[in-house]
């Protein structure tokens, strides 16, 4: 599942493939259950941002200063891939069309990613401990009282309020191997 560090080159990617480009359309393939919406501009550019396990889509109109933020998840493969228009992937779920010919595309064989028009970072994850480390830290201080770090320290790595983003395979492999934490221990 894409999160933190993938997140980011996703979003490097889309920022690089999108730079210059001027969109016009947003398609939908109606085999996913995604939510189709309007883009309320003619012409609109395209920048993104990550933050732990999401990444936002900023379509912000050519024309003046307005922008329509789109939440998106990758699912457990989803990515983005720019095509020439016509030679999308079979699997591209979301497509912005640009003026010069090519296509910006939300490519999940898997079909798990997710997007949400008009919505911006979800608010019951903890701060990202990459781009929010101070308050990832605080956050973790404020709440060792809490009854989440009285239970074994796999549980705890799983309650995204505090730390999201840390029970990936990544931080499990780090546990066991390099630091000889056993998991199914308590918290504090």
């Amino acid at each position: 599942m894409p999160e933190l560090a993938e997140l980011k080159l996703t979003a490097d990617y889309v920022n690089r493939s999108a730079k210059g480009k001027r969109f016009y359309a947003v398609q939908k393939n109606p085999e996913h259950k995604g939510q189709l919406f309007d883009v309320p501009f003619n012409e609109f550019i395209i920048h993104t941002r990550s933050r732990g396990k999401e990444l936002i889509l900023f379509l912000e109109s050519v024309d003046n200063q307005d922008t329509l933020p789109i939440r998106m998840t990758m699912g457990m493969a989803g990515h983005f891939r720019l095509t020439r228009t016509g030679e999308e992937n079979k699997h591209a779920h979301l497509k912005f069309m640009s003026r010069d010919g090519y296509t910006l595309s939300f490519v999940d064989v898997r079909r798990f990613g997710k997007w949400k028009p008009k919505e911006t970072w979800s608010s019951n994850r903890g701060p990202c401990p990459m781009t929010e480390f101070e308050e990832f830290k605080q956050t973790i201080m404020d709440n060792l009282d809490k009854k989440v770090f009285d239970k074994p320290i796999n549980e705890l790595l799983m309650d995204q309020s505090i730390l999201m983003v840390l029970a990936t395979t990544y931080v499990l492999r780090f546990c066991i191997e390099l630091m000889h934490i056993h998991l199914c221990r308590l918290a504090k």
